[in-house]
């Protein structure tokens, strides 16, 4: 945390990775191994977290499944399509 509190370029690189949501779903891996090449290596153990829950680990015959599929998280469409990102709309209704 301190890092990406003290550290400029530690903090931009974070916000890139989180930037993945707004990349294509189709892109998302070849993007991410784009992301391998330039993130800090200080920042592997995040990178290996994105690729396990995320991404999916490459494997001899492509990726495994990550915990959360792409389409779950990924938002570009929505995006574009103006639709809301998160679901903030429907817990506006359980307020009293």
């Amino acid at each position: 945390m301190s890092e990406y509190e003290n550290d400029a370029t530690i903090n931009l690189q974070v916000r890139v990775i989180t930037a993945l949501v707004f990349v294509p779903a189709v892109d998302v891996p070849a993007v991410f191994v784009e992301l391998r090449v330039y993130v800090n290596a200080r920042l592997d153990e995040i990178m290996d977290y994105v690729e396990d829950n995320y991404v999916g680990r490459r494997s001899r015959n492509g990726r495994k499944r990550p915990r959360f599929v792409v389409d779950w998280w990924n938002v570009y469409d929505r995006t574009l399509n103006g639709d809301p990102r998160t679901n903030d709309h429907a817990e506006a209704g359980d307020r009293k």
